[in-house]
């Protein structure tokens, strides 16, 4: 892993850098959010579409006992998605809110990529904001896993969690 060139903007950038590795933002990535044009760039006429990934827990759904559920997709803003889409502003939109359980996709990670990545098709977004999974383990690696799943299908992804997290050194 490693931190992609630039921020949000370079993220859309596909021909920037490989979309079959995860990246995780540097810490200028937030305010990049804020403000996704580089100097001296027009403003983006319209909003960036973005799908955002999120665990059982903060989908709603439940906790332990729910993390054996399989993928859902909400067309609204769900959990932390009200934040994101707070700090994102008029930039972006979130399109739609994939939910799985950690359990499903540390159980089989093959079916969890294959669906993640199906939806992420259907949904056809620019981008794919995974988490936050702070220092969840199983949550940090279901989220480079979606990260990933976006990439197979040109899609650019970025995640955010501690970086002692699981999913951080398994991705290097």
């Amino acid at each position: 892993a490693g931190s992609p060139p630039g921020a949000i903007r370079a993220i859309l950038d596909r021909s920037s850098w490989p979309l079959d590795r995860v990246y995780f933002a540097p810490e200028d990535a937030i305010e990049a959010v804020h403000h996704p044009t580089l100097p001296g760039e027009p403003p983006m006429s319209t909003p960036i579409r973005v799908v955002h990934y999120i665990n059982q827990f903060f989908g709603g759904i439940g906790g332990e006992e729910q993390a054996h559920v399989g993928l859902s997709v909400r067309r609204e803003l769900v959990g932390p998605g009200r934040a994101l889409q707070a700090a994102l502003g008029d930039s972006a939109q979130i399109v739609g809110t994939l939910i799985c359980g950690d359990n499903r996709v540390a159980e089989n990670e093959a079916a969890a990529a294959a669906a993640i990545a199906a939806e992420i098709s259907t949904l056809a977004p620019q981008l794919l904001v995974a988490g936050p999974a702070f220092g969840s383990g199983r949550y940090g690696l279901a989220c480079a896993l979606a990260c990933r799943a976006a990439g197979t299908v040109g899609v650019p992804a970025l995640t955010a969690m501690h970086p002692d997290n699981p999913g951080v050194e398994a991705n290097r």
